[in-house]
This record gives C-alpha cells, sequence and structure tokens, in this order.
C-alpha cells in the first residue's frame, strides 16, 4: 500500500471561488499531498500556502490551457484533478494507486461518489452516496472499441479518479489540438462535448476501474454547476455541423496512432453511446450513507466531514454574498465570526478540561459547526425544562441545577444573552463554577 502518496500530484482548480481555498488547503496540508494549485482567478489568493501546495495564479489562461499546462508541469507517475471546493478520500486515493501500480493496462481508476449539500446556516448538512451502481464495475475489455461501449454516462472518469499522467497529458493534447485545429469546434462553447472526448480519451488508452471504495466527496452547493452548458447530443451535432466529428477524427488518428477509418468508426459508435438522448438512466443516489462505509472508508468521511464543518459558516456567508441570499445568523453576526470564534474556543480549551456548554439553541449549533469538540463536552445545559433529558449532538441537556454534577467549568454559549447568563450563574453557584465566555462585555 502507499503510505506516503508520493507518486501522486493533485491539480486543484480554483476559478473565482477563492472562499473555498482555506478549507482546500487546510485538507491538502493536513495528509501532506504534493498539490499543484491553478487559480485562474482576476486576483491572486492572499492567503497562507501550505509548504506541500505549488500555488500559481494563472489568471490569463482558459479552464482547458491551464489544465493542458498544470498537467504537462507535473512529474509523478500519477494526477488526480479536483475542483477547489472537493475532497479525495485518502483511503480511497491510496486504493486507486495502489491499484495502478498493480494494473498495469488500467489508466485510471475511481472510487464511490458522495455529495454534500451545506445549504444554509442552520441547516443540516446533507451526505449522499451516488455511484452505489458502479461498484466494482470496470471498463475492462481488451478491445478499444467495445471498452467505450461499457461506458457509464454518468460516471466520469476524468476529474475524480487517478490517471496516469502520461495518459491525461496525450488526452488534453488531444482536445488542445482539436480546438486549434477544427473548423467550428471550441472547447468553451462545446463544453460537453469536450468533456466527453476527454472522457473517451482517457479510457482509449487504457482500461478503467470503478474500486468499491470511497474516494471523492463532492460539494453540490447550488451554483456548483453552470446551468448554461450546451449538453452534447450526437445527431443535433452530426445534423447542424457534421465536419466537427470529421476533424476530430483527423486528429484522433495522429495523436493516437490510428488509421483514420477505424478511429472514426470507434468514435463514431462512443459518442452516439454517450449522447443525452441515448436513453442511459442517471443513477439515483443512496440514502443510506453508511451502508457502504466502513473501517478505513468511514474514518476517511470523518476526518472530511469535520474539515467541512469547521468553514461550513464561513464559505455559506461567501455564497450568500455572492449569489444575493444571507441568512439571519449572518445579519446578526459578522462575516469572520467562525475564523474569530474557532480561535477563541482553541485559546479556551487548550488544556482539554471537560466542560459544560450553557445554551442549547442555534450558537451552540454553531460551535459544533465550526469546531471540533471530541469529548469535551460532557453536557449542555439550558433554562428550557421540556428540553431536560434529551440529548443535542451526543451530550444530555441538563438544567442549571445539574451542572456540578458534570463539570465545574461552563462555557457561555450565546452572543445576546452572554452577560445575563454569566450574572445568573454568579449568583447561584458563587466562586463554584469557572466561567468561560466567548465574547466581550
Amino acid at each position: 500500500m502507499h503510505k506516503d502518496l508520493s507518486d501522486l500530484t493533485i491539480v486543484v482548480l480554483a476559478h473565482e471561488n477563492q472562499y473555498y481555498l482555506p478549507r482546500s488547503l487546510e485538507y491538502l496540508e493536513y495528509y501532506k499531498y504534493r498539490t499543484l494549485v491553478l487559480d485562474s482567478s482576476n486576483s491572486s489568493y492572499a492567503g497562507t500556502i501550505p509548504a506541500n501546495v505549488d500555488y500559481r495564479h494563472v489568471p490569463h489562461q482558459d479552464y482547458w490551457q491551464k489544465i493542458y499546462e498544470g498537467v504537462t508541469s507535473v512529474r509523478t507517475k500519477y494526477t488526480a484533478l479536483l475542483g477547489v471546493d472537493d475532497f479525495f478520500s485518502h483511503i480511497g486515493l491510496t486504493e486507486a494507486c495502489t491499484f495502478l501500480d498493480r494494473n498495469s493496462d488500467y489508466v485510471s481508476a475511481a472510487g464511490d461518489l458522495i455529495s454534500v449539500n451545506i445549504g444554509e446556516f442552520g441547516s443540516k448538512i446533507r451526505y449522499q452516496s451516488q455511484c452505489i451502481s458502479s461498484h466494482g464495475l470496470h471498463y475492462d475489455d481488451d478491445d478499444a472499441a467495445r471498452r467505450l461501449l461499457q461506458l457509464q454516462r454518468y460516471h466520469y472518469p476524468i476529474y475524480y479518479n487517478v490517471m496516469r499522467t502520461d495518459k491525461i497529458c496525450k488526452a488534453w493534447d488531444f482536445l488542445l489540438q482539436s480546438a486549434h485545429q477544427v473548423s467550428g469546434f471550441t472547447l468553451k462553447e462545446n463544453m460537453h462535448f469536450a468533456e466527453l472526448l476527454a472522457y473517451i480519451a482517457i479510457v482509449l488508452q487504457g482500461k478503467h476501474a470503478n474500486l468499491k471504495s470511497f474516494l471523492w466527496l463532492r460539494d453540490a452547493y447550488l451554483h456548483s454547476a453552470s446551468g448554461d452548458i450546451k449538453h452534447y447530443d450526437y445527431e443535433d451535432l452530426k445534423n447542424n455541423n457534421p465536419l466537427i466529428y470529421q476533424g476530430v477524427y483527423e486528429v484522433a488518428a495522429r495523436v493516437f496512432g490510428y488509421e483514420i477509418k477505424k478511429i472514426t468508426k470507434i468514435l463514431n459508435n462512443a459518442l452516439a453511446h454517450l449522447s443525452d438522448t441515448a436513453g442511459i438512466s442517471k443513477p439515483k443516489p443512496s440514502p443510506q450513507l453508511f451502508r457502504n462505509l466502513k473501517g478505513d472508508d468511514l474514518n476517511s468521511f470523518r476526518e472530511l466531514d469535520q474539515i467541512i464543518k469547521k468553514h461550513q459558516i464561513s464559505i455559506a456567508s461567501a455564497l450568500a454574498a455572492k449569489f444575493g441570499k444571507k441568512t439571519k445568523f449572518y445579519d446578526r453576526y459578522c462575516d469572520n465570526w467562525a475564523e474569530q470564534i474557532h480561535a477563541k474556543l482553541t485559546r479556551l480549551l487548550a488544556n482539554g478540561q471537560s466542560i459544560v456548554l450553557y445554551g442549547a439553541g442555534e450558537h451552540t449549533q454553531a460551535l459544533f459547526d465550526i469546531y471540533d469538540f471530541g469529548t469535551t463536552v460532557v453536557a449542555i445545559c439550558d433554562g428550557n425544562q421540556t428540553l431536560w433529558g434529551k440529548a443535542y449532538f451526543g451530550a444530555p441537556i441538563i438544567g442549571p441545577h445539574q451542572i456540578l454534577d458534570f463539570s465545574e467549568t461552563v462555557l457561555v454559549s450565546s452572543k445576546q444573552s452572554q452577560n445575563e447568563i454569566v450574572e445568573y450563574i454568579k449568583l447561584g453557584f458563587d466562586d463554584k463554577l469557572t466561567v468561560l465566555t466567548l465574547y466581550e462585555n
């Protein structure tokens, strides 16, 4: 098994969404992945860049060109492309690299996809397993023409998998040459068609594996996919501009070393198979997320979940500011609240003491979203008697009279009522309790 994944480079793609970079960089630094960040935003990222990350600001490059120049600079055996808002699981990357090491006839390996929808602050983070139907399904026919007809339309092995670097470089070389040489074909206007060509260009060169492991966690927020991409229809393009097909096939013949007649037949059949009108149904997501997450898969998920929760509020605020929807929580608090409070909690709880959180409302939910308390919180106190005896984030909800049964330290989880709660505790307990607060008076 790979221990340090030294044969792998993760290429992260960012464009005008730098609010995801702090979360992404924390994740990449946590695992010490060899990373190349390609950021085509107008302004360069001003935050701290970890030592394991090569950050490149490339505002002059379009999407396809920056990937090509990025992957052709990679010197490791394997490459994995990743959106700045998404994650790979460590165990998934490890298993994919190990599989490719052991199977030289395979060019790429993927795994299960889990989607996460953060939503607004105060809404529950939702996870769904997306690709269970493809578990263990390999595109493994020795004949390239038949192998391309094994492809499932909704399981792209181009972005969210591990690929051999030389193969992805050749695939992108094919795309760029097609864009430069084929009249009427542009990578921007024919975005979905270009993605399918990249898909085909990888599997044309070798076999692909869908492993039975959790590999990729996708942030499926509302604006994560462009709604103006024109989807690919084989017959429509053939009727409107048949010369595009002819030109692309001629480029493919040169790049991949095929006779034009043979590659025309192979690509014609593959593109018709992958057309939006081919009648291939989209797989339904599974609500039973943890059915297939066990052992190391589950540990990978939990680690990513903690990073997502830590940055949930700051990202929700950035999305609200960008897309014009702001939650009530941010009308009362500030945009950098999550960072400030996380730093304060880190200082206050540095010695690992057990505490009782005072307050079982929205503010406490926010604290659990941004901070990993572990086993620190032994109980949550609230004055609402109807809540006593219930559980909140795995901790029992108790009344004020029970605080000393659990801890001698109380952390007040409220901004508006902080001073009032502090005075109440002092009157009721004198100096028997240590009271921690998060805000200035």
